[in-house]
């Protein structure tokens, strides 16, 4: 964790509960960390959503590296997944120009994967960003904690830097 606090990757509020399913806005907070460390941008645009003002989420948003739950809301408070995780994982290896090879996911629980999700998931494995839970199992519908977030955003960044 201190590697990634002395980056800039971990803003302050999320230093701390490291066991918590982490909120998918507060991954958003994370991506954007990671984005303008990265690339030295500050993300210019925004994209609004009716349920939420965070300008973290909003950034995100725009790159397109999150995409609401419908109806124009985002559901910043609801706990982020596992292959909610690594979809947005890979759509920020994508924006920040450096995208992960194809692979398919290897996973015993392959079958559990959302449709949506199974590209990614795969191209996390493949890469080690984001391994399993024990077992040869993904659990795409677990929780991510805060430390689940902030190691895996640590292995994106040591691969895109």
């Amino acid at each position: 964790m201190t590697r990634s606090v002395g980056l800039g990757l971990v803003p302050e509020n999320l230093q701390s509960a490291y066991g918590q399913a982490t909120t998918r806005a507060e991954f958003a907070a994370l991506g954007v960390a990671l984005y303008e460390t990265v690339t030295g941008r500050t993300i210019a645009g925004r994209m609004t959503f009716s349920d939420t003002n965070d300008i973290n989420v909003q950034k995100m948003g725009y790159l397109g590296v999150v995409t609401g739950v419908g109806g124009g809301n985002f559901n910043p408070s609801g706990n982020l997944n596992r292959e909610q995780a690594a979809v947005m994982l890979s759509r920020l290896a994508n924006v920040i120009g450096q995208p992960l090879p194809p692979s398919a996911p290897t996973f015993a629980d392959n079958a559990q994967i959302s449709s949506w999700a199974l590209d990614s998931v795969g191209q996390i494995q493949a890469t080690g960003i984001m391994g399993g839970v024990g077992n040869n199992q993904f659990a795409p519908q677990g929780d991510y904690t805060r430390e689940q977030s902030i190691i895996t955003i640590l292995r994106l960044y040591e691969m895109v830097r």
